[in-house]
């Protein structure tokens, strides 16, 4: 590959995000951050908020954490966390194969950030 040049960024994800995605994943699901936290991250601006997409559907989100609301059509569960950042507060958590909503298509044309155990446990991740 001569003359092509590969550009790697890495991000620092906040540990109540990283213990959503980390318990996820321990659970055999997956986890993609998606929305505005991806762009706000490659632009090099903070987060307002973090939505992750994964394919546990929400009461199965539901039944991993102690804190969580759902009172949505669109497959969205609001992960409480303990932390008094306004930002962190909640995070967001949207099952991918949600049907009946046009939120679904919204998921889907998000560029996902693939989020692994092994990068969050360093806590940063590389697109």
């Amino acid at each position: 590959m001569t003359g092509q040049t590969t550009h790697r960024k890495h991000f620092v994800i906040p540990k109540e995000v990283s213990h959503v995605t980390e318990t996820l994943e321990k659970a055999g699901f997956e986890a993609f951050l998606v929305g505005g936290c991806v762009r706000d991250l490659v632009v090099g601006k903070k987060p307002k908020d973090w939505d992750i997409t994964t394919n546990a559907r929400p009461e199965e989100i539901q039944g991993l954490f102690e804190e969580t609301f759902y009172e949505n059509d669109f497959g969205t569960v609001g992960v409480v966390t303990e932390t008094e950042d306004s930002t962190l507060k909640v995070v967001e958590i949207t099952h991918t194969a949600w049907k009946g909503s046009t939120a679904t298509n919204a998921v889907r044309t998000r560029s996902p950030l693939r989020i692994s155990s092994r990068t969050i446990s360093n806590a940063v991740i590389s697109l």
